[in-house]
């Protein structure tokens, strides 16, 4: 192995922006697979990132989504990866309702059974264990769920580290409870192995998402 071939892996091991050029995959219109480039939105999640990494701090960031570009192709990069560089960490997505929680997951499972980068000896990234269509085991140790904003189920899924969640300002609110808190009470927030980001199209000037993006907070707007 060459030196700039070291210099190459070390970057793509630590910068999701490179690995996802180099390795990732994802399905184009048609539904053919490619190798996606990142666009501006991208780039300014993929920046935001790499500037919380450095400054060894939690990644929080806010989305308001314009549609088809590539918001959720992103958020699940940057999830993928960071659960891929990091050891032993809990995942969680959560869409407005199954469906989205479906496709948004779907994104993640294509990237972790496509992903060719040597992370460990014997190559892959898939653990033994996990449904695949529910949860997604990594070699890391890493776990990644998905849950539906309203269900039963929702939020029992413990402390998290990483969290996406998805079409948030449709969450269904529970009575006089806003799920989107719920959810943020589970996540682990204390240094750089914690990384949220809430994505959503808008929505009207109500709920947590509309607060979130109009006041000033820890939550960078992209």
């Amino acid at each position: 192995m060459t030196q700039n071939t070291e210099q190459l892996e070390d970057l793509i091991r630590i910068d999701p922006e490179i690995w996802f050029s180099t390795f990732g995959v994802i399905k184009d219109k048609r539904g053919k697979d490619i190798k996606p480039k990142p666009n501006t939105l991208q780039k300014r999640m993929f920046a935001h990132y790499r500037k919380c990494q450095i400054e060894d701090k939690p990644c929080k960031m806010i989305i308001l989504k314009p549609r088809q570009k590539g918001a959720s192709t992103c958020a699940q990069a940057l999830t993928y990866h960071h659960m891929r560089k990091h050891e032993n960490l809990a995942g969680s997505l959560m869409g407005d309702i199954s469906g989205t929680s479906d496709k948004v997951f779907e994104i993640y499972r294509r990237y972790a059974e496509h992903d060719l980068f040597p992370w460990d000896e014997g190559g892959g990234s898939l653990a033994d264990g996990g449904s695949l269509a529910d949860l997604i085991k990594l070699k890391s140790k890493s776990n990644y769920g998905k849950e539906t904003a309203g269900s039963k189920n929702a939020g029992r899924s413990g402390t998290i580290q990483v969290g996406n969640m998805t079409e948030v300002a449709f969450w269904p609110m529970a009575g006089e409870r806003d799920p989107a808190l719920g959810y943020l009470q589970s996540l682990y927030d204390g240094d750089n192995v914690s990384l949220v980001v809430a994505d959503s199209t808008p929505n009207g000037p109500a709920g947590w998402f509309y607060r979130t993006w109009v006041q000033e907070n820890e939550w960078a707007k992209i």
